[in-house]
């Protein structure tokens, strides 16, 4: 299970706490998929759910990052420990990899050249086929190519989304001068 944090500002004490057994994140809404199927939604710089604006919302757990269908997903990152989603940024790890454009209704990518409208945040039990709660028990099984099909069907590729560290490394070797 993942845990979300719903923060007004920036102190540590949330005012919202949920469990949750992943998030599917669809321009600017973060579907919760419980039972409820409650949504977080972004507008105006805040993250609203139930009424209540926040500022932070704060996504922590042994995750991954999913695009593409759940039954064929394309890109799978490493594991990540959190995500934070202040404004219209999320950053992994503590490094800013996205902003929300409520203009485009998309995510751009600040590391890499990406835009994207969905993405899901799983736990490691989702990739492992684990519980009944999680998307695998929606998912139908990997679908066989048509007669049809021209191309192969696409491999997932898993990404390596950069740290704190690597980002000031890589800052640090490209400083000219003393």
């Amino acid at each position: 299970m993942l845990e979300m944090r719903l923060m007004a500002g920036s102190s540590s004490s949330p005012e919202i706490s949920i469990r949750a057994p992943s998030l599917c994140v669809s321009g600017g809404a973060v579907h919760i998929e419980t039972h409820s199927r409650s949504n977080i939604t972004y507008s105006n710089g805040n993250w609203a759910y139930r009424g209540q604006s926040y500022r932070m919302l704060v996504v922590t757990g042994s995750l991954y990052l999913i695009f593409g269908i759940a039954r064929e997903p394309t890109i799978v990152s490493h594991p990540i420990d959190h995500f934070h989603f202040i404004g219209p940024i999320i950053s992994t790890n503590g490094v800013a990899i996205a902003k929300f454009s409520e203009h485009q209704n998309t995510w751009h990518g600040l590391l890499r050249p990406m835009w994207w409208v969905s993405m899901r945040i799983v736990t490691s039990d989702f990739l492992d086929g684990g519980s009944e709660s999680t998307f695998g028990a929606y998912a139908e099984p990997p679908r066989k190519p048509s007669r049809f099909q021209t191309r192969p069907l696409l491999p997932v590729r898993r990404i390596g989304l950069p740290t704190r560290q690597h980002s000031e490394d890589q800052q640090a070797s490209t400083r000219v001068g003393p």
